[in-house]
């Protein structure tokens, strides 16, 4: 039977941070326990995919972005900064979850409390939070920004003015365009943000008195990053240590008042089945 290499490296488990040679026993493969025969099984279906050119949902195990990025073939789409990537999965994401309800929750909470909220929602895509906030929470009381991605914002702007989208949103180029808000929404960011939290707040026109987070991916020990297949796009995707970002967030300034963790939103590595996978957290950050 013929070799096939996968298009991207891979990090065996042993090795964390380290490329190893692009072959499956290369990549811990001859290391998995014979008691887990279905994870190898797995794997193998993974990585058979990704050499026929059907990639799976997640790809390879690397470092940190840049290393992600930089396995991705020099003539594929990278990153969420890509035409047509807007329209993936947009009417679902416009649907209330069950994994939006703490957040919308803790929204109306803040509106009640002040008698009414400015919001920039980071990544906040084809106002599709404010879709779908808008059964739970009094979004005519709200001021929403919306700052994304340059493709993204342009998709936006072309909803808005074919009447898909509330002309109550606005759009934000950058974060301070919004000026001093009541509240950073960042729903479904984290994993893909190309910078620190601490750097998007300090784009901010000020320190918001109040950060919500959500689907937040995370581990119990170090973090990796793996590729994503979004639409036509690979696109890296951060599953992080969460002592260490929850030390971050201390740093910065902010008290976490409210964390959940979100059932079911689980994400493992399609290559990789014997790495635990991700849980996904939610957080109310206050500012001290």
């Amino acid at each position: 039977m013929p070799r096939w290499v996968p298009a991207d490296p891979i990090i065996s488990p042993h090795s964390p941070g380290r490329s190893r040679p692009r072959r499956a026993e290369d990549a811990g493969m001859s290391e998995v326990p014979q008691r887990w025969p279905g994870l190898l099984a797995t794997a193998l279906r993974a990585r058979l995919r990704l050499a026929l050119g059907r990639r799976p949902r997640f790809c390879g195990v690397y470092p940190d972005r840049a290393a992600a990025l930089a396995a991705v073939p020099p003539r594929a789409a990278a990153g969420y900064d890509v035409d047509g990537i807007a329209q993936v999965s947009r009417t679902a994401m416009t649907r209330l979850s069950d994994w939006d309800r703490p957040v919308a929750d803790h929204l109306q909470r803040m509106l009640a409390a002040q008698g009414g909220l400015s919001v920039l929602d980071a990544g906040g895509h084809l106002a599709t939070k404010y879709i779908a906030f808008a059964t739970e929470l009094d979004v005519a009381r709200t001021a929403w920004w919306i700052h994304d991605l340059p493709a993204i914002l342009t998709a936006a702007r072309a909803a808005q003015e074919a009447g898909e989208i509330p002309a109550e949103v606005r759009f934000a180029d950058t974060p301070a365009e919004a000026g001093a808000v009541d509240v950073l929404l960042c729903s479904g960011l984290l994993q893909y943000l190309d910078r620190p939290l601490a750097d998007l707040v300090a784009q901010m026109a000020a320190p918001p008195p109040a950060i919500v987070l959500n689907k937040v991916a995370t581990l119990e020990g170090d973090e990796r990053v793996t590729l994503e297949t979004i639409g036509p796009s690979r696109v890296p995707y951060r599953m992080r240590d969460r002592a260490r970002f929850e030390a971050e967030i201390a740093a910065m300034g902010y008290a976490i008042a409210d964390r959940w963790r979100l059932p079911g939103l689980q994400n493992r590595i399609d290559t990789h089945p014997w790495l635990p996978p991700c849980d996904s957290h939610g957080y109310v950050l206050e500012r001290r």
